[in-house]
């Protein structure tokens, strides 16, 4: 799936779950982040902005992977992430227990991969409903559901 084809509110739990990242590695803005982290590869700081705030959704795969590194992310961690695989990003050596947390909690309920997407998906839409009947979006309650 091409970047852009992803869900918007994937996107936007993407930009939020960065932002929340990049925070708790110490970095209170994204200038100071990438002034620390452009020697890994960091691309510039507009368009770690651009990422962060949903304002671009069109990156290719290097931008991606240039992004993982400089937050210290697992190889595919925001692909997995966006196509609803993995329901938060993955810090580089974290996948395997969480992998295993996680299919174990899945089996206990008798969930699959595919059943946690569903209820992302209907979580998302119910935001979105909730959005409309309450005359407009409430970030807050919107993002405690990434």
């Amino acid at each position: 799936m091409a970047a852009a084809e992803y869900p918007a509110d994937a996107w936007e739990r993407l930009g939020f779950a960065l932002e929340t990242r990049r925070i708790k590695m110490g970095y209170k803005t994204v200038a100071a982040f990438f002034a620390a982290r452009k020697a890994y590869g960091a691309p510039d700081a507009q368009v770690l902005r651009k990422i962060e705030k949903n304002k671009r959704t069109n990156f290719d795969r290097t931008t991606l992977t240039r992004i993982e590194v400089a937050y210290g992310l697992e190889e595919r961690a925001i692909t997995r992430f966006l196509s609803g695989e993995v329901p938060v990003l993955l810090v580089e050596g974290e996948s395997a227990s969480l992998a295993a947390k996680l299919r174990a909690a899945f089996a206990a309920r008798g969930l699959d991969t595919e059943d946690v997407r569903r209820v992302g998906r209907t979580m998302n839409l119910l935001a979105d409903l909730a959005d409309e009947v309450n005359g407009g979006g409430d970030e807050v309650t919107r993002r405690r559901a990434v």
